[in-house]
């Protein structure tokens, strides 16, 4: 049997598919994004370290990033070592805790949905709010093969955004539509439900695509602080919500379908990022900085994940990602953000991802002026 997965539609509701996690009274002490007094003082609350630095006119608490310089080579070997152990030490920080998480399934689906996303979801949580993440509202999943069941779904959740097919505006909302309409896991022209079986490849790419909606909703919930996201505030650049969405999904769905396998296997397969680019796609990661999240090919798509791995590599590890997300809501200066978080300029930056594709300089493509912070 054939593993069926509408890419187009599935890559769409990447950005729109929210969830949210019960707060622990436990992580009531985080500080990322909360105000500071001393410019370099640092704390530390529930093993995280953080540092106070200054935003703007503002002093912030962001988390302390910290990495091992890797070789200029740029090998695959080196890259990938850089971010196993960023991601090691945040595995280190998991809760051992059962968030709370809401599953709404249309009569006769196939169970193996919530069997899974029960596996995936808590796992994750229990990573980024060791982390000292933190998700408000409680999540809440929708699986079902019609348009009209997951209307109802969406409405009876209690969004106060206008209802929209996949879901568009559900990263405001806190509410996850996965199923055959919105995004569909399955062999070609058989529903889900009686009796339907997902088969091992299947569980792997529902339970990734699980932990991207996780992923995507951490970063939401960040710009936003101890408030519940409702889509007041512009969205960060697509490559780099994306990116950062793929990468931590896969290093936690590498983590709970293959424990103790090298991440670098799990991606081969082709069914999750797809190979890093050999040169430029027919869009640049600078066509990605506004609102476009539709990608046009897998050469785009991919390229999201093989830019914010180099990202984690060599630019502060994952501290870093979620570093930029609090900076970005305080004050949506995308660029300044950037440079803040990871040490190194958008523009620099740039030159270094045609560098990592191994272009020579005259093939660069030239640095045009950043877009400005965008919203939905």
């Amino acid at each position: 049997m054939r593993l069926f997965f509408l890419r187009k539609v599935s890559i769409s509701l990447a950005v729109s598919i929210p969830l949210v996690l019960f707060a622990s009274p436990a992580l009531a002490a985080t500080k990322a994004g909360s105000a500071c007094t001393s410019n370099g003082a640092t704390t530390t609350a529930s093993s995280i370290k953080y540092v106070c630095t200054k935003l703007g006119k503002n002093l912030i608490w962001s988390m302390v990033t910290s990495l091992t310089p890797i070789a200029a080579s740029y090998s695959p070997a080196d890259i990938e070592k850089a971010v196993s152990d960023s991601w090691a030490q945040w595995r280190a920080n998991k809760l051992k805790a059962t968030p709370k998480l809401i599953l709404k399934s249309q009569k006769g689906y196939s169970p193996d949905w919530e069997v899974v996303t029960k596996k995936a979801v808590p796992y994750l949580l229990n990573v980024l709010n060791g982390n000292g993440l933190k998700m408000v509202p409680t999540p809440f999943f929708a699986f079902g093969e019609t348009e009209e069941f997951r209307a109802k779904a969406f409405k009876e959740y209690g969004c106060k955004a206008p209802y929209m097919k996949n879901m568009e505006m559900a990263i405001y909302c806190a509410a996850a539509d996965i199923g055959s309409g919105g995004l569909r896991i399955g062999r070609p022209g058989e529903p889900m439900a009686n009796g339907y079986k997902l088969n091992d490849q299947e569980i792997k790419l529902l339970t990734f695509i699980d932990m991207h909606e996780v992923a995507i909703f951490y970063e939401a919930q960040a710009q936003y602080g101890d408030i519940a996201y409702d889509g007041t505030k512009s969205q960060i650049p697509s490559w780099l919500r994306e990116g950062t969405a793929q990468i931590v999904a896969l290093l936690g769905a590498n983590d709970l379908v293959t424990p103790g396998g090298a991440y670098s296997d799990f991606k081969q397969d082709g069914q999750t990022v797809g190979p890093k680019p050999e040169g430029l796609c027919d869009k640049d990661l600078q066509d990605y900085e506004g609102l476009d999240k539709h990608w046009s090919s897998g050469c785009v798509n991919s390229q999201n994940f093989y830019a914010v791995e180099l990202l984690v590599a060599k630019h502060g590890g994952f501290g870093a990602l979620y570093n930029f997300d609090i900076f970005f809501g305080k004050n949506e200066d995308w660029p300044t953000d950037f440079q803040k978080a990871f040490g190194i300029s958008r523009e620099d930056f740039y030159k270094e991802w045609y560098s990592y594709l191994g272009l020579a300089q005259t093939d660069w493509p030239s640095i045009r002026a950043p877009k400005p912070a965008e919203h939905y």
